[in-house]
């Protein structure tokens, strides 16, 4: 990402801050996200339609806290080129709290690694949409992802425990929470631009692809 970043910076003055060229880059954050999730052998016990389903209800969300915690470790929000081609396209006051937002998050990138794991077995972590084309039937039960999930839960617990003992693994899972409630008031927030719901759907097709190509 420090790379593609120096790339865009690269770019003459005008095409710096053009919307498809950011949106190409935010894009990014997403689909490096989909082979990591890919290796959990647990999203292989799935149907296929439901891998898919979650796929497409979660990589929204998931994605997003991808790209805030590579903005926090790469200070990506600090280099004006990106501050200024993010800002056309959300806005001042949102760029503001999406900052805010990153200064909360930790420097330990296993630890959202996991996390992303936790919320990928959501049966749905996003904005909840309904589909009359969507056969319900296909999605696995719901005790079957809380048992997927519980088992990432444990091992992200036992990690905290084991870096920072009880008591702070107790702080530290609160602030990890924490980031993913903010995560989602952003998400309610950047759903209203239109341009980035066509960069989701995006990426939403190219991972079912990818799932059709695997299988």
């Amino acid at each position: 990402m420090k790379y593609l970043l120096d790339e865009k910076c690269s770019l003459p003055p005008k095409l710096r801050t053009k919307s498809e060229n950011t949106m190409d880059f935010i894009s990014q954050s997403f689909k490096y996200l989909l082979p990591l999730l890919e290796r959990s052998p647990d999203l292989h016990y799935l149907s296929t339609h439901a891998h898919r389903a979650l796929v497409s209800r979660n990589v929204f969300f998931i994605g997003g806290m991808n790209g805030n915690f590579i903005a926090h470790e790469t200070n990506a929000y600090s280099n004006p080129t990106l501050f200024t081609a993010v800002d056309l396209l959300y806005g001042r006051d949102f760029m503001i709290k999406c900052i805010q937002d990153t200064e909360r998050y930790l420097s330990n990138g296993n630890l959202y690694k996991l996390m992303l794991f936790v919320l990928m077995f959501s049966s749905n972590c996003s904005i909840v949409v309904f589909n009359d084309e969507e056969d319900l039937k296909i999605m696995s039960t719901s005790i079957e992802l809380i048992c997927m999930q519980n088992i990432y839960v444990t091992m992200l617990w036992k990690y905290l425990v084991y870096l920072y003992g009880y008591n702070g693994a107790a702080i530290h899972f609160s602030l990890l929470v924490k980031n993913v409630l903010d995560m989602f008031v952003r998400a309610e927030e950047v759903l209203k631009n239109l341009t980035y719901n066509t960069l989701i759907d995006r990426v939403a097709i190219e991972a079912e692809h990818s799932l059709i190509i695997a299988d």
